[in-house]
């Protein structure tokens, strides 16, 4: 989610995440999808519990990079 956030200045939607959307969706939402080695959502899912839980580990993690002048911290979950 970091990396997508890097590229595209926000981080990803489960919608915009999305492969099946991707193809409704038309030809940008599918480059961004093939323009990275991107888990699937139910592989996030089953890492972070949910969606959002994924998007706050990233946000959490942005910010302490910002706060260390961009050195990029492990944020350990289980703590």
């Amino acid at each position: 989610m970091r990396e997508w956030r890097d590229r595209y200045g926000r981080l990803p939607s489960s919608y915009g995440w999305s492969r099946t959307h991707a193809r409704r969706r038309g030809v940008e939402a599918l480059r961004r999808l093939s323009n990275g080695d991107w888990p699937s959502a139910s592989v996030v899912g089953s890492l972070f519990g949910d969606w959002s839980a994924a998007r706050n580990a990233a946000r959490r993690s942005f910010d302490a990079r910002l706060e260390t002048g961009g050195v990029d911290l492990v944020i350990d979950e289980a703590a």
